[in-house]
C-alpha cells in the first residue's frame, strides 16, 4: 500500500540524513590527529604538484608520494571505521547518471510503496535451508524431489541476477500452498539486496491497490514499480478482481517491463492462469523466452499436507512447463 509520504518528501529526508552523516564524518575526521596530518600533507603536495606542472616540471615522484599518502589516509579511515559516504555508488547524492540510485529507490520502495526493507536480516540464497525439504522421494508428476526442485529455483534466480542487462529472463514459480514458493523468492530478494541490486518485492494485492488508487484519480507514481531492475510479485491470483483494474494493470506492467527488458518474478498457486487473466496475459506469462517456469511440490511445510501423489492439475503444469528442469 502506498503511504501518505510523497517521493519529494523522501528525497528531502534522504538529503537531510546525508548532510547529518557528512557533518558527523567531518567531526570524526578532524578529531583524529593522524588523519588530519595525512589530509594536510596531501593538500600541500597537491599544491606543489600543480605549481610544478604549470612550470613544466616532472611530477612523477610527487604522484607516487600522493598515491602512498592517499592509501595511508584511506587505511587509517577504514581502521577507525569512518566512511565518507553512506552510499559510495552515488556519494550520497541519491542519483547516478540522471536516475535515482539504488539506495534512493530502496527508500521509495519501502516508504512510498510500502514494500519490506530487504536490507533487514532475512533468508538468502547463499544459506538456503534445504534441510527443511524432503529429498528422499521423487515426486511422481515432476520427476524430482522437493529439494531438487527448489535447487532448480535457486539456480534460476542466481542466473537471473547475474544475467547481462537486457536479458529480461524472469521466473514464474508455481505450486500448491506451503511448498516454499514465497520463501524461495524472498530469499532471492534478500540476496539481490545484499548484492546491492535494485529489487522490489510486493504482494500481488499491494500491486493491485496501487493501480486501483491510480485508476481512481490518486496521485500515485508507478514509474519506480514498473522500472525496478528486478520486480517480485508474490501470490499472483490472490488480489481482488476489480473491473478495469486487475487485468489491464497486470497487462500494462508486463508490457512496460517487457519493452524495457526487465526481469519479473511471480509466484502463484493458480493452475489455470488463462481462466483468471485471459489469453493475452497468460500468453505473456507462458512465454518461455521471457519466463523460466519453476514448479515446486511435496509437502505443505505449514500443515504437513502431502501433495506428492496428486496428478498434474490444469494448464500451467502440463503443456506449459517446457523448461521446468532444464538449465
Amino acid at each position: 500500500m502506498a503511504r501518505s509520504k510523497q517521493i519529494a518528501d523522501i528525497l528531502h529526508d534522504y538529503r537531510q540524513q546525508a548532510m547529518r552523516f557528512h557533518h558527523e564524518y567531518e567531526s570524526r575526521v578532524t578529531s583524529d590527529i593522524l588523519v588530519r596530518r595525512y589530509a594536510d600533507r596531501i593538500a600541500e603536495l597537491g599544491l606543489e604538484k600543480l605549481g610544478r606542472a604549470m612550470a613544466g616540471e616532472d611530477t612523477t615522484l610527487l604522484d607516487k608520494r600522493l598515491e602512498e599518502l592517499g592509501r595511508r589516509h584511506a587505511d587509517r579511515l577504514a581502521w577507525l571505521g569512518i566512511a565518507p559516504y553512506q552510499c559510495p555508488r552515488c556519494e550520497d547524492t541519491g542519483s547516478v547518471n540522471g536516475d535515482y540510485c539504488v539506495c534512493m529507490r530502496r527508500r521509495i520502495y519501502t516508504e512510498y510503496y510500502g514494500a519490506p526493507d530487504l536490507k533487514q536480516p532475512g533468508p538468502t540464497l547463499s544459506d538456503y535451508p534445504y534441510g527443511m525439504l524432503d529429498d528422499s522421494k521423487v515426486l511422481p508428476t515432476l520427476g524430482a524431489s522437493a529439494r531438487e526442485l527448489t535447487r532448480l529455483g535457486v539456480h534460476a534466480f542466481e542466473e537471473m541476477m547475474t544475467a547481462p542487462p537486457g536479458a529480461a529472463i524472469g521466473m514464474l514459480v508455481y505450486g500448491p500452498a506451503g511448498v516454499g514458493k514465497t520463501h524461495l523468492v524472498r530469499a532471492g530478494a534478500h540476496e539481490a539486496a545484499l548484492r546491492d541490486l535494485d529489487v522490489l518485492f510486493l504482494h500481488a494485492s499491494d500491486v493491485h491497490n496501487l493501480y486501483l488508487k491510480k485508476r481512481l484519480g490518486g496521485d500515485i507514481n508507478l514509474h519506480y514499480l514498473e522500472t525496478s531492475a528486478i520486480l517480485i510479485i508474490d501470490d499472483l491470483g490472490t488480489e481482488p478482481m476489480t473491473n478495469n483494474v486487475t487485468r489491464p494493470s497486470l497487462n500494462r506492467l508486463l508490457e512496460v517491463r517487457s519493452e524495457r527488458r526487465l526481469p519479473t518474478v511471480f509466484t502463484t498457486n493458480l493452475n489455470e492462469l488463462q481462466l483468471q487473466y485471459g489469453e493475452r496475459i497468460s500468453s505473456r506469462l507462458y512465454d518461455k523466452k521471457v519466463f523460466t517456469f519453476i514448479q515446486l511440490g511435496g509437502v505443505d511445510l505449514r500443515t504437513g499436507r502431502d501433495y506428492s501423489q496428486q496428478k498434474d492439475r490444469g494448464q500451467i503444469d502440463s503443456g506449459q512447463r517446457g523448461n521446468v528442469t532444464i538449465f
